[in-house]
């Protein structure tokens, strides 16, 4: 669904009347000006994503000859040939500790350590948000302690989630991510 309107393929053609209900009970059409920004962004779209993914694909692919021990939630290239090119990976960072409650605790303090230095490093292309398909720079977060704010503790999730567009300075970012690789 877009601006209020919605298209489904044969699959989901039953479903049409039910959307277009909810639809005009929503009233959620968009607005003259919204059409018009619409409009302007569309026809770029198809490469705004391709850029992004080619990013985010490089920065993982770096991530992973870098800092091996981390395990990294992203699409595999067989999927990504059939079209599926996302532009967010998760990043759960390599931990220590005796202890359970000292391995989590080391791994949130980790966590926040990468964020602030690359919103710290690159603050005008590094964001602490939750925002997917940017028009530019890089979006980092911590779903456990901003989506997940209904979900019982015990089963947050504390790893990192990044989302990259194809207009960021990914040398700069990778640049940041072997300071933080240095430190640890």
């Amino acid at each position: 669904c877009t601006a209020g309107y919605c298209v489904a393929n044969a699959k989901a053609d039953g479903l049409m009347a039910k959307i277009e209900k909810h639809l005009i009970l929503c009233d959620n059409e968009a607005t003259a000006l919204q059409l018009e920004l619409l409009a302007k962004q569309m026809p770029s779209m198809l490469q705004r994503i391709e850029d992004a993914y080619v990013n985010t694909r490089h920065f993982v692919n770096f991530i992973q000859k870098n800092l091996p021990e981390a395990k990294i939630n992203f699409v595999s290239e067989e999927l990504a040939r059939f079209g599926f090119t996302p532009s967010v990976f998760s990043l759960d960072l390599p931990t220590k500790g005796d202890s359970e409650t000292e391995k989590e605790s080391y791994k949130r303090a980790l966590n926040n350590k990468l964020i602030n230095m690359m919103i710290g490093e690159i603050p005008n292309e590094s964001k602490y948000c939750v925002s997917y398909g940017q028009l530019k720079g890089c979006y980092w977060t911590i779903p456990a302690t901003s989506t997940q704010g209904t979900t019982k503790e015990g089963d947050k999730d504390y790893i990192v989630r990044v989302a990259l567009s194809g207009n960021m300075d990914l040398e700069k970012h990778k640049e940041v991510f072997m300071e933080f690789v240095a430190s640890i």
